[in-house]
């Protein structure tokens, strides 16, 4: 690929408005229709963190996998709703099992119908047909507004690890929903040792601790009582 075709497909996936994407740039990213994400890589401004010389990218292409929660709904959702830590390292599935469960919990495959709502902060998180997303805004805003408006049962949100974060998960615990999450770590020791995810643990509001294998992608490989991890 030349240097122009490379600008060229950077300003495609912006849309020819590279302005209106600034804030996903600074981030590394930017999320396409259909919940896909295209990594970002070059020369970047160190006053304005802005990305001003794109020199390689990477495309991660999301996809519904029906299957991916299946195990973890048939062992821990068959009698009911509960709370739970999805971790494991990058490309794990972290994303796909979260998506997927909420697919089931919300279309009646674990039981009952459930209200359950999404949030969304990189829109990756599309062919949820009867769940409540709220996309692009961030995370402990999310969860708050959907306490607020939309009521819901079970609350599922990716990658939790800012201290802000847990402050409005502990309000949803309050508000009486569960909530599913996931988090970066390759081990359960790692989980205990890190201070915001002990923080996680320590609100004692989790039931469990799903952690994936590196490969194939939605395999787990321990299911972890979290109060046994709690530091």
């Amino acid at each position: 690929m030349t240097a122009a075709e490379l600008h060229d497909t950077f300003l495609c996936a912006c849309r020819w408005s590279v302005h209106s994407f600034e804030a996903q740039i600074r981030d590394g990213f930017l999320t396409l229709p259909g919940g896909h994400r295209l990594g970002l890589c070059g020369q970047t401004d160190a006053a304005t963190r802005t990305l001003t010389c794109i020199t390689s990218m990477n495309l991660r292409i999301a996809r519904q996998v029906n299957a991916a929660a299946k195990t973890l709904c048939n062992t821990l959702f068959s009698r009911g709703l509960c709370s739970v830590i999805v971790a494991g390292p990058p490309v794990s599935g972290k994303t796909t099992m979260l998506r997927d469960l909420a697919r089931r919990l919300s279309e009646g495959e674990c039981g009952r119908y459930y209200r359950v709502s999404v949030i969304d902060t990189r829109q990756e998180f599309p062919f949820l047909s009867y769940c409540d997303v709220l996309t692009g805004c961030g995370k402990a805003e999310g969860i708050r507004k959907a306490l607020r408006v939309m009521s819901p049962q079970m609350l599922l949100c990716d990658e939790i690890g800012t201290a802000e974060e847990i402050d409005a998960l502990e309000q949803s615990f309050s508000a009486g929903a569960q909530c599913a999450v996931s988090v970066h770590t390759d081990t359960a020791e790692t989980l205990r040792q890190r201070k915001p995810l002990q923080r996680l643990l320590q609100t004692r509001q989790f039931q469990h601790v799903v952690l994936l294998q590196s490969s194939p992608p939605c395999t787990i490989k321990t299911i972890y009582d979290a109060r046994e991890l709690c530091p």
